[in-house]
């Protein structure tokens, strides 16, 4: 089984549990047990919901920057908290990234360059000859510090990304040993030309 369905099945289970314990509280006090048990039964629907409808999210976005790049790689990325400081930094002003990080990305590369998508809307394209460096490092995406990629340009910015443990999106982030692999990948493409 996957990291991110034994994440997802241990997140259901906390859920569950907490659930059965307010049933329970609330079953033994004057309260309708039928109401409390609608009730904790939407709240689990909303919990599942939520991460299910985030994990098609991501893999449609990745999509529209694979089928608007054929042939190229990806990976689900996350931002930085200080990607947008960065880009503006590179010469490009990107709107509604989120200050702690955690925006929802793809990262696509082939022979010919890397690029940064958000959706179907390339954010940051650049040749590889605009990539001084690539290596890992961590990265704060929505208030917690994980394994990340550094590109770093000849602009002299410093392009932080968090992907995600598997190349089509979903919850959990990639391991350091997972990142160090997409580094070398990421090495390969570029040191081809």
């Amino acid at each position: 089984m996957s990291r991110q369905r034994i994440a997802f099945a241990l997140s259901a289970v906390g859920v569950v549990i907490l659930s059965i314990a307010n049933w329970r509280r609330f079953a033994t006090s004057d309260n309708d047990p039928v109401l409390v048990g609608l009730a904790t039964a939407l709240i689990l629907a909303a919990v599942v919901g939520g991460i299910v409808l985030s994990m098609r999210r991501d893999r449609a976005r990745r999509a529209a920057a694979a089928s608007a790049r054929p042939g190229w790689s990806t990976h689900a990325v996350w931002s930085d908290a200080a990607l947008g400081a960065q880009l503006r930094r590179q010469g490009w002003h990107v709107e509604r990234l989120r200050p702690s990080g955690g925006t929802r990305l793809t990262l696509a590369w082939s022979d010919d360059g890397i690029e940064l998508w958000r959706g179907a809307e390339v954010l940051a394209p650049l040749s590889w000859e605009e990539v001084a460096a690539i290596t890992p490092t961590t990265g704060q995406s929505g208030g917690a510090v994980r394994p990340a990629v550094s590109l770093s340009t000849t602009s002299d910015a410093h392009l932080v990304l968090v992907p995600t443990a598997r190349p089509d999106g979903g919850i959990l982030p990639a391991s350091a040993a997972a990142v160090t692999r997409l580094v070398t990948t990421l090495r390969a493409a570029r040191d081809l030309n």
